[in-house]
């Protein structure tokens, strides 16, 4: 699937109320009051937010128990992707995967590399021993998309080894992590490493309910933050 819903393209195709299936969003929808919070906040329409986003990082940071240095925002969660895969050599991707991976990486003719998941839908650390090279990024849903399959706690810290041994980089999409059950927390499993050549990256999207406020958020390194910070749109 591309990245979001399209009803409209095939709405002259049938009749009857067409149902979106393309997103999993949380059916219980936003959290209660913000709609309320949102009308307050209309009158700051006509003004430009801080380009710095200085209270919506510190917030973020506050809700990741993270520092604030090490929190970056988006424009969704693809935004980060995006940023992160223009800093990379070449592009590291468990297949089936987000289809945005790919794509970006094609934009910025970034080499792709397609890896297999065994038949249990499960990453073979033993491939990326193979396969990594310095400067790759490799990127990994967690849960992943479309297979809905979270990595092994034990599973996913033997990869990041590989990875800072190949001088690579991990980026971990975690869009659906509040779905998932309480056994780690990849914040703070990486926290006493200080994010060293790893990213994680959530979003206001699937849990909130909140497609439409296009709201991402990652933390990382405070060198990796400022590195992006060059590049990202304002």
């Amino acid at each position: 699937m591309i990245h979001g819903g399209d009803t409209l393209t095939y709405k002259d195709y049938y009749k009857g109320e067409l149902i979106d299936y393309s997103s999993n969003i949380n059916p219980l929808g936003p959290p209660q009051g913000l709609y309320e919070k949102l009308i307050e906040g209309f009158s700051s329409l006509n003004s430009y937010p801080d380009i710095h986003y200085r209270k919506l990082k510190a917030s973020v940071a506050d809700y990741l128990n993270c520092k604030i240095e090490n929190v970056m925002v988006g424009n969704g969660a693809v935004e980060l992707i995006n940023n992160f895969i223009m800093e990379a050599k070449r592009v590291l991707v468990f297949t089936p995967a987000f289809a945005e991976y790919g794509l970006r990486a094609q934009v910025h003719k970034k080499e792709l590399v397609s890896l297999p998941y065994n038949n249990k839908f499960e990453i073979d650390p033993n491939i990326l021993g193979e396969k990594g090279k310095k400067g790759d990024l490799l990127i990994l849903g967690n849960p992943n998309n479309p297979t809905g399959l979270r990595i092994d706690k034990d599973r996913l810290l033997q990869i990041y080894r590989l990875v800072k041994d190949r001088e690579a980089y991990l980026l971990l999409d975690e869009a659906f992590f509040e779905f998932c059950p309480k056994d780690y927390d990849s914040i703070e499993l990486f926290k006493d490493d200080g994010y060293k050549n790893v990213g994680i990256i959530r979003a206001a999207t699937k849990f909130f309910g909140l497609p439409g406020i296009r709201l991402g958020y990652a933390c990382a390194a405070q060198n990796k933050v400022d590195q992006l910070r060059r590049i990202e749109l304002p």
